[in-house]
């Protein structure tokens, strides 16, 4: 790949990696969701557009860990970084299928870092998407997903094809930490619901029958001194005097509104229907 130097535990001048191409020009670079146009291959020219859309780093399996049987950390992939990679991959025009079974990465000074399969992690079940190794027939459109390891933090991310005039690079993102996304997010918190007010409390509303029963004013009765009538004599007062005496009409009324009442009817409707 043009203007990539392999790194080593030694200091080194920055080498320009071989290409099979002798006129491979320098990288196109490109933003994440720009697209890549590929116009020669093995077998002569094509039209194919491959659009990254997403890397993600991590420092564990974005999915979780595939049992394989072995302890884990089998593979070696204990530290370093798990690169995922969205995309697009869409054959216009091929003589061949199309896939993408290797990528390069590059430090900020371009030297090599190799990108190897995260071979531990579980790939991501989402409907419609396959991974970037997986061949596109020409003619149709694949969105695609896959997860790499790297031993080193990488900050471009090239895809470098030996019959083309140049590699294109995309950025890879150094704040864009994903978190692994293997346990379900948790619920929200139901929302606070205020307790419901406690209803005002009855108020007198008038004597109803000649015993001391009171209406009040849900509709329900109660005993009241006030209402009290002695021995078939005037209502009386806390006090002992007398209170209104009631006429025949009046007690009529009164007899009315306990029969109302009772009958499970509330206070409005016994006062919109009285005949009295």
């Amino acid at each position: 790949m043009t203007g990539c130097a392999t790194t080593s535990d030694t200091e080194s001048p920055e080498v320009t990696a071989p290409t099979t191409s002798e006129t491979q020009s320098g990288p196109i670079e490109l933003d994440l969701g720009e697209t890549a146009n590929l116009v020669l291959g093995a077998n002569g020219p094509r039209d194919i557009d491959v659009t990254v859309t997403d890397i993600t780093v991590s420092d564990q399996c974005r999915y979780g860990v595939v049992d394989y049987g072995g302890e884990p950390g089998w593979s070696g992939q204990t530290d370093g970084y798990f690169i995922e990679v969205s995309g697009e991959i869409d054959v216009r025009e091929s003589p061949d299928s199309f896939s993408i079974p290797q990528w390069v990465a590059a430090d900020h000074e371009r030297n090599i870092i190799e990108v190897l399969p995260a071979y531990e992690c579980a790939e991501a079940e989402v409907a419609g998407v396959q991974t970037f190794i997986d061949s596109v027939l020409p003619g149709t459109t694949a969105r695609a997903m896959e997860e790499y390891w790297v031993d080193t933090l990488p900050a471009e991310w090239f895809l470098d094809e030996p019959y083309e005039d140049h590699a294109f690079v995309w950025p890879v993102p150094e704040s864009k930490v994903a978190e692994q996304t293997t346990e379900p997010a948790p619920e929200a918190a139901p929302a606070y619901t205020a307790p419901a007010a406690a209803p005002a409390a009855p108020t007198f509303v008038e004597c109803y029958l000649a015993d001391g029963t009171a209406l009040m004013s849900d509709g329900t009765t109660t005993y009241l001194d006030t209402c009290n009538e002695s021995a078939g004599g005037p209502y009386l007062l806390e006090d002992g005097s007398p209170a209104i005496t009631y006429s025949p009409e009046d007690l009529a009324d009164a007899s009315y509104w306990s029969d109302c009442i009772e009958a499970g009817n509330t206070a409005e409707y016994c006062n919109a229907n009285s005949p009295y």
